[in-house]
């Protein structure tokens, strides 16, 4: 018993020894005695001068670690860090020269491809050209997910994160009001366009000359699916070869009828009946090709894609991301990508957005540097890789093998007014494409469940709407 309480007193006396080298570093920092950047003393000296051991002054110097007072340079040893009070403070000692000192801008970005990378290099050269103690930290997240960690953060407009957190986000058009008459196009005015990412067609040169077929060469949703048949069916006949398969998305196929759908079925102005009398023969046309030839949007897509890349199947229908994901592998066969038309003709466009997180300590830096991400140098790098520029006259930097098929026709943007139709589009008009698709559910089925079920959930959303502004004002 003599022994425990023994060692509860050592542990005890240590535990203030401890507390008084935490509590002495941390009064010199305040009082400026210690100031940022300055070195600590050697383990030695410091067992010296507060007469202990090693053991103390490890930990307090942990201690102080965790609490951001002090950090390791290593090789280098102890340096005490600018933390908000010494900084303060040290500034408060009537230091002549000013602070000017700018923390790194954190861009957070899922785009960490070879080939995207270099461009975000240019971007952070770029912006330390212009801005002095201009860092840019680069944030690549490999999982998928945002976690609006950034000071600037790039949203896919298909993107559920970008329409589910606007409270994260910066409200651009109230806090720098006329920036850009391009805010104006976004109901949240919380982003400006980045780039483009579109439908395309990648085919293997190749397979296509084997197949006796030269290069897509369309004009026309007509046309595009013609040809897409004609090379699907020669595929069939071809022992070896894998049928043409798909990484997009059905919706997009819908072109500006999907805006038309969502106004029509928030407002309620249409009837059931009348709703599916106007669209079933634009989705039993959009359908027919896939139904036909059995191409899933759904089973074995990077299986498929990979398999593409091997040189195994003529077409593949993806995306412009995918088409530098390709040019980064590098594949062994010639190889080209043209973009597509909607089935009302239009040219679907994704829009790549730059906001910037509510949050930041540095929201002038950050709308420049999303300015300067816009300017010309920079969007011909993006077109040079295959992204769609905003401006059509930086778009003269784009891959040779880069075939703008559609790029007179009008265009369609996959960007919605709120998360409510960013909802029914994903979630039911899409999944019912899927249906008609892959579970050869009929168009009047189809358009049934789309107009019901969208019906509820927009009335469902209203009510959900009502009662928190009803909590609110309680």
């Amino acid at each position: 018993m003599n022994k425990r309480i023994l060692n509860d007193l050592e542990t005890e006396q240590a535990d203030r020894v401890c507390n008084h080298i935490v509590q002495d570093i941390t009064e010199k920092i305040s009082r400026g005695i210690l100031c940022p950047g300055m070195k600590l003393l050697s383990e030695r000296k410091l067992c010296d001068f507060y007469n202990t051991d090693a053991y103390n002054i490890r930990k307090a110097i942990q201690q102080l670690k965790k609490t951001g007072h002090l950090h390791s340079v290593p090789k280098f040893g102890v340096f005490i860090s600018e933390t908000a009070l010494s900084s303060k403070l040290y500034s408060a000692r009537g230091s002549i020269a000013p602070d000017i000192h700018i923390d790194k801008l954190r861009f957070e970005t899922l785009s960490n491809l070879s080939l995207q990378k270099k461009v975000w290099n240019l971007c952070c050269k770029s912006f330390k050209d212009v801005i002095a103690s201009g860092d840019v930290e680069m944030v690549y997240r490999n999982d998928r997910v945002i976690l609006e960690e950034g000071d600037v953060i790039e949203y896919g407009s298909l993107y559920q994160n970008y329409y589910l957190h606007q409270n994260k986000l910066l409200r651009l058009r109230e806090c720098f009001p006329g920036i850009s008459p391009e805010i104006e196009k976004f109901s949240y005015g919380n982003a400006l366009p980045f780039y483009y990412a579109v439908p395309v067609l990648l085919y293997n040169i190749d397979l296509l000359n084997k197949l006796g077929f030269r290069k897509p060469d369309y004009k026309n949703y007509a046309e595009q699916m013609k040809f897409c048949g004609e090379v699907t069916t020669a595929t069939a006949r071809t022992p070896g070869m894998q049928l043409p398969q798909t990484a997009q998305i059905p919706m997009l196929y819908l072109g500006n009828l999907l805006q038309e759908f969502l106004v029509e079925l928030h407002s309620g102005n249409v009837s059931e009946k009348t709703f599916a009398r106007k669209y079933r023969n634009s989705l039993q046309e959009f359908t027919l090709f896939w139904v036909r030839n059995q191409i899933s949007f759904r089973w074995g897509l990077l299986e498929n894609y990979f398999n593409f890349i091997a040189g195994k199947m003529p077409l593949f229908f993806s995306l412009s991301t995918d088409y530098i994901f390709l040019n980064d592998r590098c594949p062994p066969f010639a190889y080209g990508c043209s973009s597509m038309f909607a089935i009302d003709e239009s040219a679907p466009r994704i829009y790549s957005l730059l906001s910037i997180n509510s949050e930041t300590l540095s929201p002038i830096e950050s709308l420049r540097l999303i300015l300067l991400m816009r300017e010309q140098n920079i969007q011909r790098a993006l077109g040079a890789i295959g992204n769609f520029p905003i401006r059509n006259e930086d778009r003269c930097d784009m891959p040779q093998n880069f075939d703008d098929l559609s790029g007179k026709a009008k265009e369609s943007f996959f960007i919605f007014e709120n998360h409510d139709h960013y909802y029914v589009s994903m979630n039911i008009i899409n999944k019912e494409l899927l249906n008609m698709i892959q579970n050869h559910k009929s168009a009047d089925s189809a358009l049934h469940d789309i107009y019901r079920y969208s019906r509820v959930y927009f009335h469902m959303a209203e009510i959900n709407r009502n009662q928190k502004k009803s909590g609110e004002r309680k």
